[in-house]
């Protein structure tokens, strides 16, 4: 069984997806204009993740099956969150949260029906804490 993670930006919004192929440019196995990209090491080891994003200048949101738990991979995606009004979600089975934002201003994007079903998110201030948080969640 494999497990997935979901950055989305807030509904009717979308993400300038030149960004994530920025902070994904020295993972992505072969064209980074494609749908779907397989991620590797520095040292080109391919690790098992595959991440689905969509065509077009502009998305809603990729989503990633089986992440590395890297940290090169989480310094990716906190670059993004950090840049974006996004957010990144997961399944989880215990009482934390269920997803994260790097923007501190998160109240001011997400929309308050998406807080309530939700619940507040984490904010988290650097990479590492990404995986702690999810970890946390009973994922």
């Amino acid at each position: 069984m494999g497990f997935d993670i979901f950055l989305q930006s807030p509904p009717g919004e979308l993400l300038d997806r030149s960004i994530i192929e920025h902070a994904f440019a020295n993972m992505i196995v072969g064209d980074p204009k494609s749908d779907f990209w397989n991620l590797h090491a520095d040292d080109g080891e391919m690790y098992l993740a595959n991440l689905f994003i969509g065509e077009g200048p502009s998305i809603d949101g990729f989503m990633v099956a089986r992440p590395p738990w890297v940290p090169e991979f989480w310094d990716a995606i906190f670059d993004i969150l950090r840049q974006t009004q996004s957010f990144l979600v997961w399944p989880a089975g215990g009482p934390g949260p269920i997803y994260c934002v790097a923007n501190p201003d998160w109240q001011s994007y997400l929309p308050a029906d998406l807080v309530e079903s939700m619940g507040p998110p984490a904010l988290v201030a650097a990479a590492e804490e990404i995986p702690k948080v999810i970890e946390a969640s009973g994922a």
